[in-house]
């Protein structure tokens, strides 16, 4: 009996976690597939030119917290590829999340760079190549 007061218990748990879990699952499935390169873009087009520098605050004003995900993680993409460089104002944690600022670097893609460099030095041949 007190095997099935467990399983019984599990089972209430499992289906409180799924009636909690259900609405943000259809919310998310709402917002549309993720895709980087689009925020990507849309990141780069909150500047006007090269060397401009803009806080993110700025650019993600008036956006949910679901997208000031997706343009902080397209951001931190976008720093790592050297398109963009991310800068504090702040000492704090707190003030430094709030006054986090980028620099465009660059409007090229790091993609396009990449595949640029990979056609000029004959890499792209090589693979194929050596992938038959």
């Amino acid at each position: 009996m007190e095997n099935y007061t467990k399983v019984t218990a599990l089972s209430q748990r499992v289906q409180d976690w799924e009636e909690q879990i259900k609405p943000h699952l259809a919310a998310e499935e709402g917002r549309g597939v993720y895709d980087i390169r689009d925020y990507e873009d849309r990141v780069i087009n909150a500047f006007n030119q090269v060397n401009q520098k803009r806080t993110f605050a700025s650019i993600v004003a008036g956006k949910d917290n679901h997208e000031v995900a997706r343009y902080m993680l397209a951001s931190l993409q976008l720093a790592n590829d050297g398109t963009v460089e991310i800068s504090k104002e702040g000492q704090s944690l707190e003030e430094t999340v709030d006054s986090m600022a980028l620099t465009l670097l660059s409007e090229q893609r790091a993609h396009n760079r990449f595949k640029a460099y990979s056609t000029n030095t004959g890499l792209e041949a090589q693979v194929q190549v050596e992938g038959i």
